[in-house]
């Protein structure tokens, strides 16, 4: 479990930041304006949850605001911070909380917990409502507490402040879940973990593997990966940013605000001064007006130094925010004062109101994670990536450093976007990084020029002699570790100023370039300079082509790890027969044998075969739907990126026939926290698994493919369906991923790598 500052730093106080309080904090959701209330009860959620899991917090909240009926109440009880619990044990910050639900609550009514790495989608209330009997709560089962509906006034004696606050998690269940009819059996829908999940039925979504969690809460103690279905959570998200959702706001502070804003904060230590980093920056970007943000009864603090025409806005829940006020922002001695759940609207407030500008000083409490120098640098990056023209610096007074008085500066200058950017697409010969750099250079739609690598003796890649001359490009595209050097060589003689993309693993280093783009057959950890993607970056098929007539197969060469024979290829004949709705087709491509031909051919009985020179886009449009055995990635992709239905016939791979080889592979593979368990959710991730990912982030180490990743990521998105499984996960999701890599491109030319000392 992440380390919570507030162990062994004194720190569990109502008045020291975080800050602890008594009981859980309580936000109302009301009754929506132009609806006539209902005369029911409101619904009561009590959320277990952390400072550290902020984003994940805001996006439940944003989930439940997205299903709920628009005419009851709703009260969510962030349980957070509070006062009275031994947390040295608990897996999360929240563990226990949830056992003292039914004090929290008065002892009275129902309520609902959750845990906050879940978002709603159907509407809580219907759970709120659900029959209950004689059962003291209802859950997936007896001994899985991650979301229930308890009656409060039922379980009491049992889950109290004081069990909760001095028995262990398995103590506090144990009896409970032996009381004959106490527990009650909730729809598994209500919870359903990762791959669970089923578009249209699920109704609560739960990310359980803590290594694979979408919004990265602890990236100091867990090595990240992507999420098959991080698309639903990521969907959210963006809507609640393009709606400028917060939970709390400056007219709606959260309840610890004006509290915070009344404590005696004793003598106020001297804020650290910027320092160098934020002086240039402040020359550079020619500042000549400042507004000051202080805290009532602190005096404003002039922290920019120089000359300038400078106001004041005292900061209270009154408070007239100005709409671009000034050149720059000054929140001196202010973020450290203010509860965690105020921090995101404050600072988007300080950034609406720079036309340039925003300046922050901070404290750190910790090493790492919450409190410490490189969450708060983390938080001013986030909250300004949705503020794009605007630059930011921050001086933190770092308390947790080895050195006394250490202080820590990070600035990030923003930049405009190229008029007419200009990329430079390295080109191997292999038709698996080419296809993927063109595509990315089209979607990037800089003018492109391509340079075709050379091979000369013993293996050496090069350019062609006077290729990489200047001017350098803004962009440097490349697939593959040798293009990868090429484009790292680049960046280099360029001093910096052209960005190094590299799609999948850079052959170094993820720190020599500026963007690694990976999609999850390669296995690469997430780190702050990669993008994972679904599937391998293909050129758009254009518009969807009409529904043709053929139920068409794709069939290449034999590709590794798969171990593919002429039984396999007659399994795709003859579930194409058994399946089909229309006449049925076969393309071959280039190197597929006679024999396994005839396999397939025999098995489907009667079939077209079709021209191997066919351009694919041709099958596209005769195709009603199309069947798979999941090898080639690149023709994968481009079949499920063409809107019609992918049905994937999967092979085993070469080394299932050696004996003794899957226990050997399950033991491996658990090791380094992969695998699934019995009901197929991911296993959590193991010190060694973090170790490998830090050993493949420094290009030291590499694991071999596992096409398996890339076919549950399309499966996730509804654009591949398994053969035998009737239901599909979800309905058709289209690929974004050049979209996104591109956005991630824009914001590396737009954003100077950010400054720290």
């Amino acid at each position: 479990m992440p380390e919570n500052p507030a162990h062994g730093l004194g720190l569990e106080r109502p008045d020291r930041w975080p800050f602890f309080r008594r009981d859980p904090t309580r936000v109302v959701l009301d009754v929506l304006p132009g609806h006539a209330p209902k005369d029911l009860p409101p619904v009561r959620i009590f959320l277990g949850t952390e400072e550290a899991q902020y984003r994940a917090e805001r996006i439940f909240f944003y989930s439940i605001e997205r299903v709920r009926d628009p005419a009851r109440v709703y009260e969510i009880h962030l349980m957070k911070n509070v006062l009275g619990f031994d947390r040295s044990r608990w897996r999360t910050g929240f563990t226990n909380y949830r056992y003292a639900i039914p004090a929290f609550a008065g002892g009275t009514g129902r309520a609902i917990y959750n845990d906050v790495d879940q978002i709603y989608l159907q509407d809580p209330a219907l759970l709120f409502d659900l029959e209950m009997g004689n059962h003291g709560y209802l859950a997936i089962s007896a001994k899985d507490t991650s979301v229930m509906l308890i009656d409060c006034a039922r379980m009491l004696d049992m889950w109290n402040r004081e069990t909760a606050a001095k028995l262990g998690k398995h103590a506090l269940i144990d009896k409970p879940s032996a009381t004959p009819g106490l527990w009650g059996e909730l729809d598994g829908h209500w919870n359903a973990r990762d791959q669970e999940y089923v578009e249209g039925r699920t109704k609560c979504l739960h990310y359980t593997a803590l290594h694979q969690q979408p919004w990265h809460p602890f990236p100091e103690a867990y090595s990240y990966h992507p999420n098959p279905l991080a698309y639903v959570w990521y969907d959210l998200e963006r809507a609640a940013d393009a709606d400028g959702y917060e939970v709390f706001s400056s007219t709606a502070p959260s309840p610890d605000f004006t509290e915070a804003l009344a404590r005696e904060r004793g003598e106020v230590e001297t804020p650290p001064a910027p320092g160098g980093l934020a002086a240039a920056l402040v020359r550079d970007l020619g500042v000549e007006t400042v507004l000051q943000v202080h805290l009532p009864g602190d005096l404003p603090r002039a922290s920019l130094g120089g000359e300038f025409q400078t106001q004041t806005l005292t900061l209270d829940a009154a408070s007239q925010w100005p709409d671009a006020a000034a050149d720059a922002v000054v929140a001196s001695n202010v973020l450290a004062h203010l509860p965690p759940a105020d921090l995101p609207w404050l600072l988007h407030r300080l950034f609406d109101a720079a036309e340039k500008l925003v300046h922050v000083d901070a404290v750190g409490i910790a090493r790492q994670g919450l409190g410490s120098a490189d969450w708060w640098r983390q938080r001013l990056d986030e909250i300004g990536a949705r503020h794009s023209g605007k630059s930011w610096s921050l001086t933190v007074a770092d308390k947790a450093a080895a050195i006394p008085g250490t202080v820590r500066h990070f600035t990030s200058r923003s930049r405009p976007k190229p008029t007419a950017g200009t990329a430079w697409a390295l080109l191997d010969g292999k038709p698996g990084h080419d296809d993927q750099v063109r595509a990315l250079a089209a979607a990037l739609g800089f003018d492109c020029q391509e340079i075709h690598l050379e091979t000369g003796l013993f293996g050496a890649v090069s350019a062609p002699r006077g290729s990489l001359e200047e001017p350098y490009p803004n962009v440097v595209l490349a697939a593959g570790a040798d293009a990868a050097a090429i484009a790292r060589d680049v960046k280099q003689k360029s001093r910096g100023a052209t960005r190094a993309v590299v799609i999948g693993a850079p052959g170094t280093s993820f720190r020599a370039v500026d963007l690694v783009v990976a999609n999850p057959a390669e296995r690469l950890p997430v780190r702050p300079n990669t993008v994972q993607i679904t599937a391998p970056l293909v050129p758009v098929n254009g518009p969807v082509a009409p529904a043709g007539a053929l139920d068409v197969a794709v069939v290449g060469p034999a590709v590794r790890p798969f171990r593919r024979t002429t039984e396999d290829l007659a399994r795709l004949g003859r579930v194409m027969k058994d399946r089909a709705k229309g006449p049925l087709a076969v393309q071959f491509t280039s190197g597929v044998s006679a024999v396994e031909k005839q396999a397939l051919t025999e098995a489907a009985g009667a079939i077209e075969v079709l021209d191997e020179a066919l351009p694919l886009d041709a099958v596209l449009a005769r195709a009603a739907r199309f069947y798979s055995t999941g090898e080639d990635a690149l023709t994968l992709t481009r079949l499920c990126a063409s809107g019609k239905p992918v049905v994937l016939v999967p092979l085993g791979y070469w080394y299932d026939k050696i004996p003794g080889s899957k226990p050997v592979l399950s033991a491996l593979t658990l090791l380094i926290g992969g695998g699934t368990s019995y009901r197929g959710t991911p296993h959590q991730q193991h010190v060694l698994g973090r170790l490998i990912d830090r050993l493949i982030a420094a290009g030291r180490f590499a694991l071999p493919t596992d096409p398996a990743r890339l076919h549950r990521a399309l499966i996730a998105r509804g654009l591949l369906q398994p053969v035998g499984q009737d239901e599909r996960m979800a309905s058709p999701h289209p690929l974004d991923d050049a979209a996104r890599v591109v956005e991630a491109i824009e914001r590396r030319l737009t954003t100077e790598p950010a400054a720290t000392f």
